[in-house]
């Protein structure tokens, strides 16, 4: 799995922030407006994201933070089954 890293300085403390390149379309996160959310996958999906809990698991550097972002366009069947996300 290929990441992209910036730095970030936050009240004097630096963190390193990865952010996966290939996230699979398969994979959908839904939040609400009463900060419930949801993952949504299929095999595709969820194989990403043992990988990932893998690597995260895994690291050791310190004030690390992994991003994944949902960049499918929105859908509205997802709106009728999640009406709230």
């Amino acid at each position: 799995m290929k990441f992209k890293y910036r730095e970030v300085i936050i009240k004097s403390k630096k963190y390193i922030v990865y952010e996966p390149i290939d996230i699979p379309k398969q994979l959908r996160g839904l939040y609400s407006s009463n900060d419930v959310s949801c993952i949504l996958a299929n095999a595709i999906g969820y194989k990403f994201l043992k990988e990932l809990f893998l690597i995260v698991g895994s690291n050791k550097e310190d004030n690390s933070v992994f991003l994944v972002f949902d960049s499918s366009r929105e859908v509205e069947e997802f709106h009728d089954w999640f009406p709230t996300g």
